[in-house]
């Protein structure tokens, strides 16, 4: 028996040690997997708090409206690694409206990424409005039309949306024809990215107001693309209105005019780096209104001063009871209270956000009403495109939306935000 006790007790070691040979194998295993993420993860948290960084810093030099001396837009708008900070660049120089930016906006129209080529074109079609020329009282320059014409058949169809929408705000006759030719030759096969190349033409075309569109206009409202066909005859009605836009581009006001010169901040360090901290963090606004519940994303990235300002006005309670008027059958409009809060900067963040059904722009004050105010739109509204800010889109309650009429108004606001625990290693 005491043979047999001993051998039980080798078999009972010699199983207790295989089994935690097989335990520790697999620990050693789990940690060879969660030591690889946890550095990504320590990766991830120091580019974010970089790009933050960069973002805060973009926010404030765009709020001064100011191009300064210091190197530092051309430096990050052409050589910052990160393609992010590039777009950020080059999207804040379109808001400043500086012709001196220009250079450098030629040169990142050659670059490598097309996300960065399609920005640059977008912005360089904002400092040359026809409405900033205008004001400007200087001699048109042919360089902005001549570099975007070079661009007109770039390699990725993004780039060519952003040209063909630059040409549209600075253009002429001759860009009206070149633009026609294009669509001429378009292959269309009814993918969303092809659908969406033609709208900028549309929309192109229609602020051209060239005769040289018509034709083509008219043959695309026989298009079986329903939205190309609606889109078309659109532009056709605005065109033989006049194609009146409904206010001057955003950009267009007194410090731009002179050159940027610099102007009162608003955004103060702690308001940027708050804006970067919070550009990611998924914020919902709900509209209790008379006729129903309305969901809006706020789009914190795009317009963080306007989104912010927006959560500051709801949960002041100042949008409580806040009526919405039909300036048109497709817009839906609330007039802001007079005398909004100086934590609101009320700044143009025209972005490259297109107004789609349901999205949510803001009026800034203009020489024909002090008023500011934000719109829903009910229908697409292309002409509004690279005007207005857009900051906002309808996730839910679009029915709701759609009912209102005048006298109906919205009750309350509340504001969700959502902050995954990543979040706080931002800062």
């Amino acid at each position: 028996m005491r043979i047999e006790e001993i051998c039980k007790a080798a078999r009972e070691r010699r199983f207790i040690k295989r089994q935690t040979s097989i335990v520790n194998r697999k620990l050693f295993a789990v940690v060879l997997m969660v030591l690889p993420l946890a550095a990504c993860a320590r990766s991830i948290s120091r580019e974010d708090r970089e790009a933050n960084h960069y973002f805060a810093e973009i926010l404030k030099r765009e709020d001064r409206r100011f191009i300064g001396e210091d190197g530092f837009w051309e430096k990050n708008l052409l050589s910052n690694p990160s393609i992010e900070v590039r777009q950020w660049c080059a999207l804040a120089l379109g808001r400043i409206a500086s012709p001196s930016a220009l250079p450098w906006l030629y040169r990142s129209l050659h670059a490598v990424e097309a996300s960065v080529r399609a920005t640059s074109a977008f912005a360089i079609g904002e400092i040359e409005d026809r409405e900033i020329t205008a004001a400007r009282l200087m001699p048109v320059d042919p360089q902005p039309v001549s570099e975007l014409n070079a661009m007109l058949d770039d390699s990725s169809l993004s780039v060519r949306m952003r040209v063909t929408e630059a040409l549209g705000k600075i253009g002429g006759p001759a860009e009206a024809q070149e633009i026609v030719k294009r669509l001429g030759r378009f292959p269309y096969h009814g993918r969303p990215e092809e659908r969406a190349y033609l709208g900028f033409c549309i929309t192109a075309l229609m602020r051209l107001n060239d005769l040289c569109a018509i034709p083509v206009l008219e043959k695309m409202t026989e298009c079986d693309d329903q939205e190309i066909r609606r889109q078309s005859a659109d532009a056709l009605k605005q065109m033989r209105l006049g194609n009146s836009l409904p206010m001057v581009p955003a950009a267009l006001t007194s410090e731009n005019v002179q050159n940027s010169s610099p102007s009162t901040p608003t955004i103060t360090d702690a308001l940027a780096y708050a804006f970067a901290a919070d550009r990611k963090n998924s914020t919902i606004a709900i509209l209790d209104t008379t006729q129903g519940s309305i969901e809006i994303e706020l789009f914190r990235q795009d317009a963080p001063a306007t989104a912010a300002g927006f959560v500051l006005q709801a949960q002041g309670g100042r949008l409580n009871r806040l009526e919405f008027t039909r300036e048109s059958p497709s817009l839906l409009v609330a007039r802001m209270p007079q005398g909004l809060p100086a934590a609101w900067t009320l700044r143009s963040e025209v972005n490259m956000r297109p107004f789609e059904k349901g999205s949510v722009g803001l009026i800034l004050p203009s020489k024909e009403s002090s008023v500011a105010g934000v719109f829903i739109a009910l229908a697409p509204q292309p002409k509004m495109d690279g005007i207005y800010t857009c900051f906002g889109r309808i996730i839910s309650g679009m029915q709701a939306a759609e009912r209102m009429a005048p006298g109906d108004r919205i009750r309350q606001v509340r504001i969700k935000e959502t902050v995954s625990f990543q979040d706080y290693g931002r800062y």
